[in-house]
């Protein structure tokens, strides 16, 4: 956050804004959708920060890794 003469704003230049965002908790939110786990937190998360950055863009999709179902996590990730 940082504050302004109209109070407090997200600092969009922080790396919360343009990574942890985007290649953590958008992952691991793939990863819960795909797991059919309710993530009522997450959902709350994911809502504000695509509204406050006008962004439903998705840097990273963990399908193009063919990661489709909780079969391919256990074949890509357990089964080695």
């Amino acid at each position: 956050m940082k504050e302004t003469d109209k109070g407090w704003i997200p600092d969009f230049n922080n790396r919360y804004f343009s990574c942890d965002f985007n290649y953590g908790l958008e992952i691991l939110y793939q990863f819960a959708q795909i797991c059919h786990l309710k993530v009522p937190a997450m959902d709350t998360v994911m809502q504000w920060y695509r509204k406050v950055t006008h962004s439903n863009k998705t840097i990273v999709d963990i399908e193009e890794y063919g990661i489709h179902s909780i079969d391919d996590i256990y074949i890509k990730y357990l089964s080695k």
